[in-house]
């Protein structure tokens, strides 16, 4: 396919945000997620070389291990390919490209260039990564194996790209594509409006899409509540059926805290509306997180409940599971104010973050504590002067 110049567009654009981003960031804060992220990278190498070499024997023998890692490839690249054409797709119908002169063809052909390019600059990756494992377990073949990976996280890329815009090209504008993803509208409880009118009005109503009163709900959106639900009643079932209380806490505050990962969004943190109004950074951001807490205690509540029913006498159970809700929802609210333009990237790093935290609390324990809670002093403090700054 011949490449123009505006295909090469939205490349040049992607390239230029990143850039300005990475300018924004001072001298400190480099050197810190510079150092940072390659000692956490590399802090854990040592053990999983350890790990790959006592079982290199296995490894090498079960070939069934080999095909669902070719199997794994292939599905992590449906999933990037689906997700970076999403994202070119959205940048393609920004604002600031609306105004342009080019046609809904030209917007087509820029989204799928940068997306395609962006599927094959990740691939290596894919290569470097399995032909290390087989280096390290001494697997015959390793280039072979690399280049298989490599192959299958195209192919998955390139499904998961041509899924994805083929079901958006079907809607010639943006807003229609966004309004065929809206199922229908749940009334929200009545409740709900009442505690988000308190000063600042309407602001978690702003940040989680509500629409004359009522919430959109979008096929992700609807499919991550029946996730939620469904894992929150199985547990509260077994509960009351054995008479223990554990299975259901656990899941009180996995579904709580699952709800709330699933509303919360910060983006109005970062508009220069909210940032010009005589509005305190706290006030602001309480006002976006006042919805979303309200609901994860909504959906803590019913597991707690048969949790205690289930065992009464141990009712400081689902009430330190109400501590952990809301120590698990003010950690994730900072991340997801640091990340305000990206909730997936929010919840990705919160993961990693808190994973890699428990890898190293086997060796260090109570010192992971004042690492973690270092680390998000660093991020609230850059949340707080961007607010104020804007920078």
């Amino acid at each position: 396919m011949f490449v123009t110049r505006t295909d090469k567009l939205l490349l040049k654009l992607f390239w230029l945000a990143l850039r300005n981003r990475l300018r924004e960031l001072g001298l400190a804060d480099r050197v810190f997620f510079l150092c940072g992220g390659i000692l956490c990278l590399l802090w854990p190498l040592n053990d999983l070389t350890d790990l790959l070499r006592q079982h290199g024997a296995w490894l090498r023998n079960s070939h069934w291990v080999w095909e669902l890692a070719l199997g794994m490839f292939l599905l992590l690249g449906f999933g990037v390919g689906r997700f970076s054409a999403g994202w070119a797709i959205a940048h393609a119908n920004a604002s600031y490209l609306r105004v342009q002169p080019l046609s809904e063809q030209a917007r087509r052909r820029m989204a799928g260039f940068a997306s395609l390019i962006g599927s094959l600059w990740s691939a290596p990756a894919a290569f470097v990564s399995l032909a290390m494992v087989c280096e390290v377990i001494h697997q015959p073949d390793a280039l072979l194996w690399g280049c298989g990976a490599a192959s299958a996280y195209l192919v998955g890329a390139g499904f998961g790209l041509a899924t994805r815009l083929r079901a958006v090209w079907q809607v010639s504008d943006a807003v229609h594509a966004r309004q065929a993803m809206r199922l229908f509208q749940v009334p929200f409880i009545p409740g709900f409006r009442l505690i988000d009118r308190a000063s600042p009005a309407w602001l978690s109503s702003w940040s989680i899409g509500l629409v004359a009163g009522r919430l959109p709900l979008t096929v992700g959106r609807l499919l991550g509540f029946s996730i939620i639900l469904l894992g929150a009643a199985l547990p509260s079932v077994a509960s009351l059926g054995s008479h223990q209380g554990g299975p259901a806490a656990a899941a009180a505050v996995l579904s709580g805290f699952a709800a709330f990962m699933l509303l919360v969004r910060s983006h109005p943190l970062g508009s220069p509306v909210l940032r010009s109004a005589p509005i305190g950074f706290m006030k602001a951001w309480f006002g976006v997180l006042r919805l979303p807490l309200v609901l994860s205690f909504a959906f803590f509540v019913v597991p707690a409940g048969a949790a205690f029913a289930a065992e009464p006498s141990s009712w400081a159970m689902p009430a330190s599971g109400c501590f952990g809700l809301f120590v698990l929802d003010g950690v994730y609210a900072v991340f997801a104010a640091f990340f305000l333009a990206s909730p997936l990237l929010a919840a990705i790093s919160f993961f990693v973050v808190v994973l890699y935290a428990c890898y190293e609390w086997v060796t260090y324990h109570a010192v992971v504590y004042a690492g973690f809670a270092g680390l998000l002093l660093l991020m609230w403090t850059r949340i707080r002067r961007s607010f104020y700054r804007g920078c």
